[in-house]
């Protein structure tokens, strides 16, 4: 029997109530082996304490990554503002007009892991900016089909997505169109389908190569290719560049950690963007399969390596940048990718000599209109992307419940004799376990905004996570 406390309550509780010893049960009976439901909560709160336990260490650890950058951050703004490597940009709306038409092209892709085989859905769909001027058509794209299990599907359904939405991106007459990602996206996930071990997935890749998604390669790489006239911007929002830091490291003697997202967040004031540089990390962006692959598929990437070409030309001539803007009402930065008309200039080379060439002036303004585009897209504090891009992310997330329709509606219309496989087709080869609902029910993985972006709403079964950024 429990000792009272002076005021007559059970110890250890102010509501007089008895504390059960740890791992107890409140019928009296311990949790056993076999018990292994009611281990879960003992366990999941010794699991958390224990992570919890590493907070100490990963602050200092943070703060010894990130400090540097901070303490460093005055001097350094001051040098990359008298080197010209700061630079503002007109960001109201007087200086906006004319308005111009913006829209972003994102897609998603679902594969359920069917007991029988695999289902592969893949979309690509299109929104509207919020000072776009509206008016214009916004088509969308999708791809289905079963296969057998193979561990590369999911290499072949990033193409299938990515064929995708290079062909949108190609269809809208939009004069500013947003990739979600970086110019090299689409183009490493249709290179790594076609150069996969398996020969039934590489043929497959092969086929989604069709003269339109050749002619939508090239509409990437080369403005003048374009059947609807505009500028192709990519926003990549998954980014490990050290490109700027490393620049900035190297010229001014700065011990500069933590990544060029980072340091652009730090140094920039709203309404501010880098000096643009040359896209290098595009530079290298090709399509070579092995000499094994068979003859379609060489043909495949040879077409497709030839029509990237001036895309790779366009980074040796400066002439596809890539710089950090910092919007008007934000506190966060956008990596942009982008094309200019003429090459770029060296900033410290005009500020240093006092000059500034034409060309480089022509380049430089291009850059800072479309900064000041990109801004209005992007009203903080609550969005860190423009909003054609978040509401496009937004659309591309029903690709999961898209794929549970139409799996439902598959098995509806099997014919007859398929009674011996039906239910395999209908479940997962894993255990469904009780609550939760969405787009992974079935085991199924959503990948919402393609390669490197998981939105799935994880579904019992499922795997799921935030909405990130390519």
């Amino acid at each position: 029997m429990s000792e009272a406390t002076p005021d007559g309550r059970a110890p250890g509780r102010l509501d007089g109530r008895a504390v059960r010893p740890s791992g107890g049960r409140p019928d009296g009976r311990s949790v056993g082996a076999g018990n292994t439901g009611e281990q879960a909560g003992p366990v999941a709160v010794e699991l958390m304490a224990a992570l919890l336990s590493e907070a100490g260490s990963l602050a200092q650890e943070a703060h010894r990554l990130l400090s540097p950058v901070a303490a460093f951050r005055s001097t350094l703004r001051e040098r990359l503002l008298a080197d010209g490597q700061i630079v503002p940009f007109a960001h109201r709306a007087a200086a906006l007009a004319p308005r111009h038409s913006v829209a972003a092209v994102d897609g998603g892709s679902v594969r359920e892991h069917l007991y029988a085989a695999d289902l592969m859905v893949a979309v690509a769909v299109a929104a509207e900016g919020m000072t776009s001027v509206g008016g214009h058509a916004l088509p969308h794209r999708h791809w289905a089909h079963v296969r057998e299990h193979e561990s590369e599907n999911d290499r072949l359904l990033s193409a299938a997505m990515a064929s995708l939405e290079l062909q949108l991106l190609a269809d809208l007459s939009h004069e500013v169109r947003i990739l979600d990602g970086s110019h090299s996206t689409p183009v490493i996930a249709l290179s790594t389908a076609l150069a996969v071990r398996s020969r039934a997935v590489a043929e497959t890749a092969a086929e989604l190569v069709t003269d339109e998604v050749v002619a939508a390669v090239r509409s990437l790489a080369d403005p003048d290719q374009r059947t609807h006239p505009g500028e192709v911007v990519a926003l990549p929002k998954a980014d490990s560049a050290h490109a700027f830091a490393g620049l900035y490291r190297a010229r001014y003697e700065l011990d500069l950690p933590g990544g060029d997202r980072f340091l652009a967040a730090q140094v920039l004031e709203p309404g501010e963007m880098l000096h643009p540089r040359a896209a290098t990390e595009v530079a290298g962006v090709h399509f070579t399969v092995s000499e094994e692959a068979s003859k379609r598929v060489q043909e495949a990437a040879s077409k497709l390596n030839q029509a990237i070409a001036p895309l790779r030309d366009a980074v040796g001539s400066g002439q596809l940048l890539v710089t950090y803007v910092k919007p008007a009402s934000a506190d966060t930065v956008l990596k942009v990718e982008f094309r200019v008309s003429e090459p770029l200039g060296d900033a410290s080379t005009s500020v240093s000599s006092g000059m500034s060439s034409s060309t480089s002036s022509r380049a430089l303004g291009e850059a800072q209109r479309l900064a000041g585009l990109l801004s209005a897209e992007t009203p903080g504090p609550h969005l860190q992307e423009p909003f054609a891009q978040y509401a496009v992310d937004l659309v591309a997330k029903s690709v999961s419940v898209g794929a549970e329709a139409l799996n439902q509606s598959m098995i509806a219309m099997l014919p007859p004799g398929s009674e011996d496989y039906l239910t395999l087709l209908a479940r997962s080869y894993r255990t469904r376990t009780g609550g939760g609902s969405g787009g992974g029910g079935r085991g199924g993985s959503a990948h919402p905004g393609g390669a490197g972006r998981v939105g799935g709403s994880g579904g019992p079964g499922g795997s799921g996570g935030p909405a990130g950024g390519r």
